[in-house]
């Protein structure tokens, strides 16, 4: 075997092997992201109140969990109708609600906290304490580099709660809030447009960008189950 041979096997040993680190690290970012709890689930919910002394106001509590104030205000009705929060009239602002943990609810925000912890330590349990310092510090070393090479590829941002979108360009979103205009830039825009197939404002998007993507209710009216998988698996193409 000459060395050119030699070269051209060891180069695509090493593509097979970022090959296989990438799905790895795709596979097990899926199952993640299936674990971890929903951004307004009622157990999060549980939680961010006692992370927070066990009462917040609603506004406090809705910028605190990034959801829209619609979202956080049918979810805390629920909350309010098992009772697991309480909730009054803030004194300090009469626009608002005050929101308190009753028994009920601090005892099962501690049940969330000890489930989150048991899945942590399940999760990592077929590594040794070396392994896991090891994978570890690969990681940091990986996130470090990363960071420095894509910037602002790790970031995810959206419309604020209350924010009318005006415009999309190539490489970013406009949007309206209080009066104000502000710009988000952005390499990759998602529009969530519900469920109802909004074929035309997907046709608007298209061609802005080199990387177009059409998933979820703007192809057909779906689950948001299909639409993340579908977002997940296009994030990963691109």
């Amino acid at each position: 075997m000459n060395d050119w041979e030699q070269a051209a096997n060891s180069q695509a040993a090493s593509a097979g092997v970022n090959e296989r680190l990438i799905r790895g690290l795709r596979d097990v970012s899926h199952t993640m992201r299936s674990l971890r709890e929903s951004r307004g689930g009622q157990r999060r919910i549980l939680m961010i109140l006692e992370e927070m002394g066990g009462v917040c106001t609603q506004r406090e509590l809705t910028a605190r969990l990034g959801i829209q104030p619609g979202s956080a205000s049918e979810v805390i009705a629920k909350l309010e109708n098992a009772g697991c929060i309480a909730r009054t009239i803030s004194e300090t602002d009469r626009r608002t609600a005050d929101i308190a943990l009753t028994e009920a609810g601090k005892a099962l925000a501690a049940e969330a906290r000890r489930d989150r912890t048991r899945r942590h330590e399940e999760m990592f349990s077929c590594l040794s304490p070396e392994e896991k310092a090891a994978l570890l510090r690969l990681l940091e070393k990986l996130n470090g580099d990363w960071r420095i090479r894509y910037p602002g590829a790790g970031e995810c941002r959206g419309n604020p709660p209350g924010a009318r979108c005006t415009g999309v360009t190539a490489n970013s979103v406009t949007y309206e809030k209080d009066g104000k205009a502000e710009t988000i830039q952005a390499d990759n825009v998602i529009l969530a447009a519900g469920m109802k197939a909004l074929v035309a404002e997907a046709d608007a998007l298209m061609g802005l960008t080199p990387d177009f993507a059409e998933i979820g209710d703007c192809v057909r009216a779906r689950t948001a189950e299909w639409a993340t998988k579908e977002g997940f698996y296009a994030a990963m193409r691109l």
